[in-house]
């Protein structure tokens, strides 16, 4: 997961360092209330983290900038096991 500063149009590469990445497993939508997250990881200084061994199904990601000022998320699933799978969440935009 990679956490980007701003709406995702592909011009704005500004990363969120140190973002908290929560996940909700079976999520389709946000929810502000971290608390409802099934688990969460530190993004690093490039605003990326990495969730491994997920399975099939539906995904919540919300992303919150370590001062709490940013925050977006977005939906995923993930249809089959194989191989990887970079998911990008933009602060401001929840998909």
């Amino acid at each position: 997961m990679h956490v980007f500063e701003g709406v995702c149009d592909g011009s704005n590469r500004t990363v969120v360092p140190k973002a908290m990445i929560y996940v909700k497993y079976g999520g389709t939508a946000v929810d502000a209330d971290v608390s409802s997250y099934d688990d969460a990881q530190e993004a690093d200084f490039g605003g990326k983290t990495v969730f491994e061994n997920l399975r099939r199904g539906d995904y919540y990601l919300y992303g919150v900038s370590e001062d709490g000022t940013k925050t977006g998320g977005t939906h995923f699933e993930i249809k089959n096991r194989i191989g990887e799978r970079e998911v990008v969440i933009c602060t401001g935009s929840y998909e």
